[in-house]
């Protein structure tokens, strides 16, 4: 059978997305079935002699024992430990930014007074002191257990990442003791190269190029995380296959011109390709990556040459051994983007009009029309990997960035470039030759500058994201059963007429579904209380208060035409007037006036009112009473003031008919349809 390795690891990662949807209960009822069904099939001769269905039908039987055993074993009694308390000694692995708390931390359980409690358990730990907890320092403190996330996919890979329980820590005590562990050395590698990055570059450049080579983003300002996630390419700045293949090709080229042995090259691009994934801390991208790499420099080791396909079947096979890592988000986009690049993309490249001509003899226009083949070829691999991560888009994020191929063919090239000089100016400070140092660091200042510049009028065109809701769901499967049916069939037609089946399938949907919007109302809910609410064309915005909050809104509006019919300002008016000045906005409405209306905002018109009613069309009504705001949009009402509304909006949740559920990390829209009922999406989560 070929590709053997490509069959077992995609049935086993396929089998791990399902056992993470449903209840254990019935992934206990199918492995039997599936056993019973298995055992059978080897005394039938048509199914003994079938390898790849006994391969499969194997590989789903191991995939759900082994789920089953992680389940019972490792995570339950984890979640068990929900709503109970224990004195705790404990080390702290490293310090977290989260919107619950100022001080979160991860770390590991070395011994407590709950004998229930697994020994060396991960997990996330606030603390109720502003006392900053040191890393690999051994603590002691009294916990009280609780579980944040019920589900995998809602866990933000938490769950992938092994942690399963939080809890708060109070009555925290130094126990004035160092934690040593292998990690601890790669921590201090790792800060090591964040703090002679920063350092030697300096300014919001240095804190880029720490970002593009370790993947930490905690010091980017969130202004520039905006810009890069509104142009379509936040992606560079996580660690992937992209920056571990430029750091280690920069590496293996350096030491093919020293003429180390190429055996002795590859012993020592396994060695580096482990230590980086230990840098950037085993993230599921950045795994996959130096799986795939490790089996081609084993594969050199031995003189073989490996597949592809065959490459990424064992590391999604060798991933999928924690059962959770199906649910890390990072993990899904680059195993997609990689199966686009071997399967998509070699079709696509058929299609290219290349001829061989000697380089000597190549004519200006023959070279000129190379260089347009390889710009084409960059943006073919961006839609490709666009088009097969489209259902991972759709299942997290719910929504897509329209101008990514076009942003990715642009700052690709110039990224790599950065992430490459970024390092050799890490190594050449650590070799601590001053003049190279100096010299290439001014390089890397330049190239991040002209990457930073280069995102930012990306950024600055508007109107970048096409969001998704519930239907396009449907619409979505349908187009990946009519691609398995062509696989199915085999044919060179069938492919054909799937795609004009597919290209149509989505046009007619997208048209009908922009005609049965035009009468639908859509509220959208962000960070604390900020509310954005598209009706009509008409664009009513209030509650900005943080810089989270005006970036999610602003995206928002620009996927909206842009403007703000309304703006509602509170007390705190710098968000909003950022707001004003970045897009249109036709009446600002504010409860006291001072200078800073006139200074900073940008509007048409100003209104100073404690309380303001207005009737803006025939079924959408504004209510303003001293900073609370009721909306009726078709009967439905949203209130920050009025409880009994049909939901509540304050102190950073929402209560509706569905719950009540913190809004600080999650989004809520509703749709309001003709009938005055309506329907509930929480944004960048399973729940519908």
């Amino acid at each position: 059978m070929k590709r053997v390795f490509a069959v077992i690891g995609f049935t086993m990662a396929l089998t791990m997305l399902v056992a993470n949807l449903v209840d254990a209960y019935y992934i206990f009822i199918t492995v039997i079935g599936l056993t019973v069904i298995f055992a059978v099939s080897l005394f039938l001769p048509y199914f003994r002699n079938n390898r790849p269905f006994e391969i499969c039908l194997a590989t789903v039987i191991f995939a759900c024992f082994l789920f089953l055993i992680y389940k019972s074993y490792v995570v339950s009694p984890q979640l068990s430990l929900a709503e109970n308390e224990a004195d705790c000694r404990f080390y702290v692995i490293e310090k977290l930014n989260s919107s619950y708390a100022s001080n979160s931390y991860l770390a590991r359980i070395q011994s407590s007074s709950l004998e229930k409690v697994p020994e060396n358990m991960k997990l996330i730990v606030y603390t109720t002191s502003d006392a900053r907890l040191e890393e690999y320092e051994a603590y002691s403190g009294h916990f009280s257990f609780f579980t944040q996330y019920e589900k995998p996919f809602e866990s933000y890979g938490k769950y992938a990442d092994g942690i399963f329980i939080s809890a708060t820590a109070g009555n925290v005590t130094s126990l004035d003791e160092s934690v040593y562990t292998v990690f601890k050395s790669v921590g201090i590698l790792k800060q090591s190269i964040i703090n002679k990055l920063t350092y030697i570059i300096g300014n919001i450049e240095g804190v880029l190029s720490t970002a593009l080579i370790t993947g930490d983003t905690s010091l980017l300002p969130s202004s520039v995380k905006a810009e890069f996630t509104t142009a379509g390419v936040s992606h560079i700045m996580a660690v992937s296959g992209l920056h571990l293949s430029l750091i280690t090709g920069v590496l293996v080229f350096a030491l093919k011109k020293l003429k180390v042995n190429r055996k002795i090259s590859s012993a020592v691009g396994i060695v580096a390709v482990f230590v980086y994934m230990a840098v950037v801390g085993f993230s599921g991208s950045v795994v996959r990556a130096g799986i795939m790499m490790s089996v081609l420099f084993i594969g050199d080791l031995f003189s073989r040459r490996s597949d592809s396909l065959n490459s990424l079947g064992i590391a999604v096979f060798l991933m999928c051994f924690n059962p959770y890592a199906v649910s890390d988000v990072g993990m899904l986009f680059s195993i997609c983007a990689v199966l686009s690049l071997v399967t998509l993309y070699p079709l696509l490249m058929k299609r290219l009009p290349r001829t061989y001509v000697d380089p000597l003899f190549k004519t200006k226009k023959e070279r000129l029309r190379d260089r347009f083949l390889d710009l084409l070829c960059v943006f073919y691999a961006s839609v490709c990997i666009s088009v097969y991560c489209l259902p991972v888009t759709y299942m997290f994020y719910s929504s897509v960035c329209v101008i990514s191929p076009l942003s990715n063919l642009l700052v690709l090239p110039l990224a790599s470039v950065c992430v490459v000089l970024s390092f050799l100016t890490y190594f050449a400070s650590v070799v601590k030759i001053d003049f190279i140092t100096i010299g290439i660091a001014f390089l890397t200042k330049q190239a991040d500058t002209l990457l930073l510049k280069e995102v930012n009028m990306l950024s600055s065109l508007g109107n970048t994201y096409f969001y998704f809701d519930y239907r396009y769901g449907a619409v979505i499967a349908g187009v990946l059963l009519i691609i398995a049916c062509a696989f199915l069939i085999r044919r060179k037609t069938a492919f054909k007429i799937g795609a004009l089946l597919s290209a149509a399938l989505i046009l007619v949907c997208s048209v009908s579904f922009c005609i049965s919007d035009r009468d639908r109302a859509k509220i959208y809910v962000f960070g604390e209380n900020a509310v954005f609410v598209c009706y009509k064309n008409i664009n009513v915005v209030w509650g900005v208060d943080t810089a989270d909050e005006y970036y999610s809104v602003r995206s928002a509006v620009n996927s909206n035409g842009g403007y703000i019919d309304y703006l509602v300002c509170d007390n705190l008016l710098l968000y909003s007037s950022l707001l004003s000045n970045d897009v249109s906005v036709n009446t600002l409405i504010y409860n006291e006036f001072n200078d800073t209306i006139l200074v900073d905002a940008s509007h048409q018109s100003l209104e100073i009112h404690d309380y303001y009613n207005i009737k803006l069309c025939d079924d959408f009504e504004l209510y303003y009473d001293e900073g609370d705001i009721t909306l009726n949009v078709k009967g439905f009402d949203l209130s920050s003031k009025y409880k009994t509304a049909n939901a509540f909006v304050g102190n950073d949740k929402i209560i509706d008919d569905i719950g009540e559920i913190s809004i600080k990390d999650e989004g809520v829209c509703y749709t309001i349809d003709n009938d005055n009922t309506y329907s509930v999406r929480r944004l960048n989560k399973w729940q519908k």
